[in-house]
């Protein structure tokens, strides 16, 4: 049966199956092509029809052909299959599908719009093209194998799908607004959007898959995954989300990052943004995953970088719980005011210099490059250590070191400091404030300064090994049963209180130049120790130096004595350099009795030892046989007598 159809300027309505194998139908003067009911409706004629509408359950196929006209209404369960030719459809309305396949297949159209509650289909595949002025309101748009299209704006909303998969498959777009829907990129395929896209929901996966475009607005879950990239102007979050970027070579580069979205990139994904603000979380793991900024990143809620990763960035600002683990971090600035642990991972400023600020807790087992600025908790457990390699480092905050802490520079402590551990700076530690000792702890590399505000308190039953240099201008106290000892020299007017034990096996030299020291508890003096005492008038603890030792103070070492330039001295002055609540074993050496043809006699009291000056003993005299061992044996006779 084969039916043709031959007005002009009317409409023809067919109820009944139609076979056309030829004939041409009119391209002119206004007529309708109604198809309506029919179960199958093939056409191979060239030509074309001003409107076609094809209805419910009704299949159209145009077969290497072309076609023309000005508008297209495809009702539900209706479909126009394109194979081969070109189709000029103009404006469509589309309750039913559409589709076209084959190379040498174009379709060009207006505006097509998605209808009603049906199922809206529009899918090209293997090299078909389509080109379109816009493009919204359709349940599923798919481009496949090869297919091209061009479309001015295309829009998805909630429940409607746009996917873009095969190598060879690509899409461009002027704006992409999706409010809801699913933007899926696959196996190869690419999609160019040349303006502002409200994103949405947006998945890109597979190598050579990529999404190239302007700003991506109203991002809310954008997923890139085994080889897939996006490059774009900015991703914009603004009502939060999630961004997943996993996998070998899947990638976002962005110049703008922003919105408080929830970033997950792992197993070598990568992102690279170059101004990034107010993210949500931030989640990198596994070798090769790496996050870049050349600007300041803000994260509020977790932060995790572990298991190989990497990231750069100019500043990174932590609030909420954060890990580093097994990991890298370049940045020129961190300031953590949440809660951030480090461990077995290499952190380090992009250029020479960095500062690590902390307000919020700080724990973990690291080496930096950073000068530490502590403004809230720093602990460091037993097993861990920390190390910050570039000096101004400072603290008015608490750290708590029962582990290692080290300054490859000068640390100033303006906090409080609870140390049962080993605590260094390399070139000078100062203390301001307050440091509590409490078990077996060590503080060196450095010297170490206690200013005139500065307290150490050694606990009971504890023992603190100050290993270099000591001056002490502020206060020691070390509590019965404890021990306080100091490897380098001792200096200062400070005092060191408590009835604890001060054991000194370098130089002491009160004061500044001349000064007073008191020791409340006991001392000991170690077998290489040696007081220099200073003599610069007849004043003690201003012209002259003094040790106060209120306990049982132990001799050993050396006694020396050194004359300040220009001083005067005379026969019968006297100098008190010693005082004590009892005495031990006696010096091993001294230096610097006598000079300018004086000496000074040791003037043993019960609680005190006392320089005389007095005549020299007479070379020629000391030279008679056996006088010189008489008078020899009456000076240390002297010092036993102590």
């Amino acid at each position: 049966m084969a039916s043709a159809w031959t007005g002009e300027g009317t409409n023809s309505y067919f109820d009944n199956p139609v076979n056309w194998s030829s004939g041409v139908l009119p391209s002119s003067n206004g007529a309708s092509a109604v198809f309506d009911r029919l179960a199958s409706v093939e056409f191979r004629a060239s030509g074309g029809a001003s409107s076609l509408f094809i209805g419910q359950s009704t299949s159209f196929l145009l077969q290497g052909r072309t076609f023309s006209t000005s508008s297209t209404y495809i009702n539900q369960k209706a479909f126009f299959t394109i194979d081969g030719g070109m189709a000029s459809l103009g404006d469509v309305s589309l309750s039913g599908g559409i589709t076209a396949k084959g190379a040498g297949t174009i379709v060009s159209a207006g505006s097509i719009q998605g209808e009603g509650s049906g199922v809206s289909i529009l899918q090209f595949s293997n090299g078909a093209i389509l080109s379109a002025d816009s493009v919204s309101g359709v349940k599923s748009i798919q481009f496949l194998s090869g297919a091209v299209g061009d479309v001015g704006g295309l829009g998805l909303m909630q429940g409607q799908s746009l996917v873009v998969s095969g190598a060879g498959t690509s899409l461009g777009v002027s704006s992409l607004s999706n409010n809801g829907g699913q933007v899926s990129l696959s196996a190869g395929a690419q999609l160019n959007s040349t303006g502002y896209n409200a994103i949405g929901n947006l998945s890109v996966s597979g190598a050579g898959s990529q999404f190239i475009g302007e700003w991506l607005t109203d991002a809310r879950s954008v997923s890139i995954s085994d080889g897939g990239s996006l490059s774009v102007l900015g991703v914009d979050f603004s009502y939060g989300g999630q961004l997943t970027v996993s996998g070998p070579g899947s990638s976002l580069s962005s110049r703008h990052l922003t919105g408080s979205v929830d970033i997950n990139i792992s197993n070598g994904g990568s992102i690279t943004a170059v101004e990034t603000q107010n993210l949500g979380s931030l989640s990198i793991s596994g070798g090769s995953s790496s996050y870049k900024s050349s600007s300041t990143t803000r994260i509020k809620d977790v932060f995790s970088l572990r298991d190989g990763a990497s990231m750069s960035v100019q500043q990174l600002n932590l609030s909420g719980a954060s890990s580093i683990q097994n990991a890298v971090l370049i940045a020129n600035q961190i300031d953590n005011s949440g809660a951030l642990e480090i461990r077995e991972s290499s952190i380090a400023p992009r250029d020479k210099g960095g500062a690590f600020t902390n307000s919020g807790s700080l724990t973990g087992d690291f080496a930096s490059e950073y000068q530490l600025n502590n403004f809230g908790h720093v602990s460091i457990e037993r097993e861990d250590s920390m190390v910050f390699r570039r000096g101004g480092n400072y603290s008015i905050g608490y750290i708590n070191v029962r582990g290692s802490m080290e300054f490859l520079e000068y640390f100033t402590n303006d906090g409080t400091i609870v140390l049962s551990g080993s605590l260094r700076a390399n070139d000078l530690l100062t203390n301001q404030r307050t440091i509590e000792v409490s078990g077996t702890a060590s503080i060196g590399g450095g010297d170490f300064y206690n200013n005139t505000s500065g307290s150490v308190a050694v606990l009971g039953q504890s023992r603190v090994n100050f290993l270099d240099d000591v001056v002490n201008d502020g206060t020691i106290a070390i509590a019965l049963d404890s021990t306080a000892v100091f490897h380098g020299s001792y200096s200062g007017n400070g005092s060191i209180t408590g009835t604890g034990t001060s054991v000194l096996l370098g130089d002491l030299r009160p004061g500044h130049s001349p000064g007073s020291q008191t020791f409340e508890g006991d001392v000991v003096f170690g077998d290489d120790f040696s007081y220099t005492v200073e003599i610069g008038g007849l004043t003690q603890g201003s012209e002259y130096d003094v040790i106060h030792v209120g306990g049982l103070l132990t001799l050993d070492g050396t006694l020396s004595i050194s004359l300040l330039n220009g001083v005067s001295l005379k026969q019968g002055d006297t100098f008190e350099i010693l005082t004590f609540g009892a005495i031990e074993g006696e010096f091993a050496a001294f230096q610097g009795l006598t000079f300018e043809g004086l000496s000074f006699e040791t003037i043993w009291g019960a609680n005190n030892l006392t320089l005389m000056v007095i005549p020299e003993p007479n070379a020629a005299t000391l030279l008679l046989p056996g006088l010189a061992g008489v008078i020899a044996f009456g000076w240390r006779r002297r010092w036993k007598q102590s």
